[in-house]
Formats: C-alpha cells, sequence, structure tokens
C-alpha cells in the first residue's frame, strides 16, 4: 500500500465548532455596527455626498458579509449538533438559515450594484435601500429573540 493511504476507512470527523460565550455579544455589536452604516448611508444621501455614500456602502457590505459567514460557520453549524436530537428547534434553525439565503443574495447584489464604479445613486437607489433595510432589520429582530437564545453550551 502506497504509505498505508489506501485501504483505510476515514474516520468520521466532528469538526463542528465549540461554543463560544462571546459569539451572541459579538453578533449584537455587529447588528449596531450594520445600524450605525445605514444611519450614515442615509445622512450622506441626504446631503449629496455620494463619494460617502459608497464608501459607507463598502464598509456596509465588509461587516455583512462577514457576518453573514460568521454566523454560517459558526452559529447555525453549531445549532444544528446541538440540536440534532431537537426536531422542533432544529426545524427553527433550518428555517432561519433557509429564509437567509435570498437575503444574502439581494443584500448581495445591491452592494455590487451601488458599489461599482459610476454607479448611479437616485431615487431607484434609495427605494432599493429602503428595502434592504427592511428586510435585514426584521431579520435582526428575529434573529435576536428566537434563534440566538438558542445558542446554549452543552
Amino acid at each position: 500500500m502506497l504509505f498505508g493511504i489506501f485501504g483505510r476507512k476515514k474516520e468520521k470527523r466532528d469538526n463542528a465548532p465549540l461554543f463560544d460565550g462571546a459569539l451572541i455579544g459579538k453578533f449584537a455589536r455587529d447588528h449596531k455596527e450594520l445600524a450605525g452604516h445605514i444611519e450614515k448611508v442615509y445622512r450622506h444621501f441626504e446631503r449629496g455626498e455620494e463619494a460617502k455614500v459608497v464608501k459607507t456602502l463598502k464598509r456596509m457590505q465588509k461587516k455583512a458579509l462577514n457576518h453573514f459567514m460568521e454566523e454560517d460557520l459558526k452559529l447555525y453549524w453549531y445549532l444544528r449538533k446541538h440540536y440534532s436530537e431537537d426536531p422542533s428547534a432544529l426545524m427553527t434553525i433550518r428555517n432561519f438559515e433557509e429564509e437567509i439565503k435570498p437575503i444574502q443574495k439581494e443584500v448581495i447584489l445591491f452592494f455590487d450594484r451601488y458599489t461599482e464604479q459610476g454607479a448611479k445613486l437616485d431615487g431607484r437607489f434609495k427605494q432599493g435601500f429602503d428595502e434592504i433595510v427592511k428586510r435585514l432589520v426584521k431579520r435582526i429582530e428575529a434573529e435576536e429573540a428566537q434563534l440566538y437564545p438558542l445558542y446554549k453550551e452543552e
């Protein structure tokens, strides 16, 4: 056998993340930071400061994408494992996971469109941003009320 790698059964590994007592607090701070970016976008937009709008959108984009990824890698994975024997909680977790996917896609497309060089920041931008904000606020409120309380140490 070539170095013993052929014919050896792969061991099943459980690589689920460990509980992190600071994770939910970090997510709450992320939410506050996103809210601050939202306020800045509105303020700069009202003043006609397009360069500042785009700069703030880029910061918001980075924060949102990092937050989405961290939720996927640390929160959902942990919760699925922790509640693997609880069908009701698992359904709640999976519903949250599925509901965020179209929101993530919408947010990514919006940021990609309006952080491009020469993007037109007009009434359509404002309408789209209003819709993104509405969906994110609703989602954040639901996460903080229903999902984050499920995050407990084993």
